[in-house]
């Protein structure tokens, strides 16, 4: 396990269960703190304590591992999976020693706080165990980026605050960590428990950091979109009900094929309600953070991120014939080619209209996919039910459709369809011609002369 911060200040007040009546039944916190400094050692081989003690205790408390916040804090490490690190302990003490007021107690809160602290906080919250940590509130800015404008204008988002940053300490000294955003906590630990199992859905520690700390949740920088723990987590938050949105919506600006909004540093959830369109997808939801991570540390929290805004411009399909000339009888073969956006879309149809002339072979359909032949009925339907006997009349279509479990799998590869029809008797004129219908409406149309003969 990896901690999310190198160095956290600890704070734990003096307490008192000797009350007259209420002996060892009633405590009572006072107003005398210990303050405790840990600093861990950048060198991996350094596995020791350095011990520094002012205050109370400083002459005769020990300054080795047999220390009581020393030894608490090894165990706690131990526990929490982040084995024997080398740190220095800076501690100083206001609480008298051997005096009824819970310094032993005070020593084994802070070791285990400090711990859990380092890791995040994954197993007390900063506040329960009083460590020194503010939440980070300053704002950073998110820019989202695409490959063709339509992708980011006129969406609906919204914002889903899933993960403060915590900074422990001051100036030159502080360190960052992270715990789940309290209102949307329930809906997290679901979701994590759906993506990672059971050891991350736990009560009584910050599940998110814990993920975060053990190097769970990885980055999906490249397409595909469709892989990796934090896809997994993203698609099962954005199903919780009753999540928190950051309110009032902020403002997402739009500039050309990249737009910037700006938010409290932190994680977020962002979920696309915008309904997809024959030319752009919906993107999938996306987890999106500020701030930057050197060697597993979180490092400047307000520092602005880049993603790729995770939807697609579709691609225009395309049409072709085998012949630029037939006479009556003949067969044609006709190929749709079309590419699968990725991230997949909610469907995928190819649209054809037959001219008067034509009778589609509906058992000629054939299919490849990136290149490699396919079973044309595990991925497609046919719908034919526009068309009287499969025959084309210039105006109404039959359909070609990927079944929809097979999106995820054809997500961002061209797929290629043929089929063969023949020219009957009922075609006139000078030609027969085929419309595939394009995502904007307009059509791209082949045509191929017709050859008739008189006797």
């Amino acid at each position: 396990m990896t901690p999310v911060t190198r160095k956290v200040r600890v704070k734990v007040p003096a307490t008192s269960a000797n009350l007259g009546s209420g002996f060892d039944t009633v405590g009572l916190a006072l107003d005398y703190h210990d303050e405790l400094e840990f600093t861990l050692s950048a060198d991996p081989v350094n596995t020791a304590a350095q011990v520094m003690i002012e205050g109370e205790g400083e002459d005769t408390l020990p300054r080795d591992e047999t220390h009581l916040v020393v030894s608490t804090f090894r165990r706690a490490c131990q526990t929490f999976g982040l084995g024997r690190v080398g740190f220095i302990l800076q501690a100083h003490n206001n609480i008298p020693q051997a005096r009824g007021m819970g310094s032993s107690a005070e020593a084994i809160v802070a070791g285990i706080a400090a711990a859990a602290t380092l890791l995040g906080g994954m197993a007390l919250g900063a506040t329960s165990a009083q460590a020194d940590g503010t939440v980070v509130d300053n704002t950073a800015t998110f820019t989202f980026t695409a490959d063709d404008a339509a992708q980011l204008t006129s969406r609906t988002l919204n914002f889903y605050k899933i993960g403060d940053y915590v900074k422990y300490g001051t100036d030159d000294s502080a360190g960052y960590g992270v715990q789940t955003y309290a209102a949307n906590k329930t809906q997290v630990d679901a979701a994590l428990g759906t993506a990672l199992g059971t050891d991350y859905n736990k009560t009584g520690i910050d599940n998110l950091a814990k993920a975060l700390a053990d190097g769970k949740l990885d980055q999906s920088i490249t397409r595909p979109w469709a892989e990796g723990n934090t896809r997994k987590f993203a698609e099962a938050l954005a199903q919780q009900q009753n999540l928190a949105a950051v309110t009032p919506a902020p403002e997402f600006t739009v500039n050309g094929t990249s737009a910037t909004v700006t938010l409290p540093a932190g994680i977020y959830l962002v979920v696309d309600n915008t309904d997809a369109t024959a030319g752009v997808t919906k993107a999938v939801p996306m987890i999106v953070s500020s701030g930057e991570v050197k060697d597993g540390v979180l490092t400047n929290p307000t520092k602005g991120t880049t993603v790729n805004f995770k939807n697609s411009a579709v691609e225009e399909p395309s049409k072709t014939v085998s012949a630029t000339s037939v006479s009556l009888g003949q067969t044609l073969t006709y190929t749709l080619t079309g590419h699968v956006a990725n991230p997949k879309p909610e469907t995928f149809v190819f649209h054809d209209i037959p001219s008067v002339g034509l009778t589609v072979k509906a058992d000629s359909f054939s299919a490849t996919v990136d290149g490699n032949s396919v079973a044309f009925a595990n991925y497609f339907t046919t719908d034919f039910n526009s068309l009287s006997d499969y025959k084309g009349d210039g105006a109404n279509e039959f359909t070609v459709t990927v079944i929809p479990a097979k999106l995820a799998e054809l997500a961002g590869k061209t797929i290629v369809v043929t089929y063969k029809a023949v020219v009957n008797s009922e075609a006139t004129g000078n030609d027969v011609s085929n419309k595939l219908v394009k995502n904007d409406g307009s059509y791209d149309t082949v045509i191929t002369k017709l050859f008739s003969f008189s006797f």
